[in-house]
């Protein structure tokens, strides 16, 4: 709301698209009486009730993809039959992740998963209430020091993007992980292919495939490693124990963000 308020006050001619999945909000209500502001308001079902958002992050990048012109081969009914897929065949493979025991998390990820990291390793530090260290980097930036977090008590997820230039250095990496034989576990999620070619140069990528998703844009496989991310963080909050709703039993962190004070802002000149 803060944010909305500087931008009506600092910037002469202000256009507003808001997106939001609670129509009691404030931010529904005020974006109703902006002279310049369209409101999205998203269906019921995406107003997460729990601490960590899982359905209201998804359905809003959605909306807000459509609304900048997400690819045409990366329509909704697309990204649901992939992201089925993942909740289908992940959840075997990712009990088996959280059965490993491991205590480190590290989300790689290049272009736009590089937010999607981000997000994939916040999911895991509410879920898990901070019991599981997890960091987000992008794959030439772990190189930089990052990479000593890695231990064999460490889980690393690599986002291998559909840009064939990219995924040379993310291959790289991800080989290099391999062949240093420290971390714990190693995966990839990416576009499954039947191409002979790039078949091949998966081989090494242990992990999940999305089938039918070899000519998505990152922002479209974005959707179904998401649900990958999220089904981890969930599976993983269970297994220690906790509440996923309510992971954080002490209430030092809560759902609504508490005890931030809003300033005025005086422009400096």
């Amino acid at each position: 709301m803060a944010a909305l308020t500087l931008a009506e006050q600092g910037v002469p001619d202000c256009h507003h698209l808001i997106v939001t999945c609670n129509g009691e909000g404030d931010l529904y209500r005020q974006g109703q009486r902006l002279r310049n502001a369209h409101v999205v308001l998203l269906p019921e079902e995406t107003n997460d009730r729990g601490f960590a958002m899982t359905s209201s992050f998804t359905g809003m990048m959605l909306a807000a993809s459509l609304a900048f012109d997400l690819s045409p081969q990366d329509r909704p009914e697309a990204l649901s039959r992939w992201a089925a897929h993942v909740l289908e065949a992940g959840v075997p493979f990712v009990a088996n992740l959280v059965r490993s025991g491991f205590e480190r998390l590290v989300y790689l990820g290049s272009q736009e998963f590089k937010g999607l990291a981000r997000e994939a390793a916040l999911k895991m530090l509410e879920l898990s209430d901070g019991n599981i260290v997890a960091i987000a980097e992008t794959p030439l930036g772990f190189r930089h020091g990052p990479k000593t977090i890695v231990n064999g008590r460490t889980l690393v997820v690599m986002f291998l993007s559909n840009d064939p230039y990219a995924r040379r250095y993310e291959m790289d990496l991800l080989r290099e992980l391999r062949a240093d034989g420290v971390a714990g576990c190693v995966v990839a999620l990416y576009a499954g292919d039947t191409d002979a070619a790039r078949a091949s140069e998966f081989a090494q990528a242990e992990g999940i495939a999305v089938p039918g998703a070899m000519d998505a844009s990152n922002l479209g496989l974005c959707f179904p490693f998401a649900v990958f991310a999220q089904t981890l963080a969930f599976l993983q909050s269970l297994a220690l124990g906790l509440r996923p709703d309510t992971p954080n039993a002490r209430g030092v962190v809560n759902r609504v963000v508490q005890g931030v004070s809003i300033y005025p802002w005086k422009p400096t000149r």
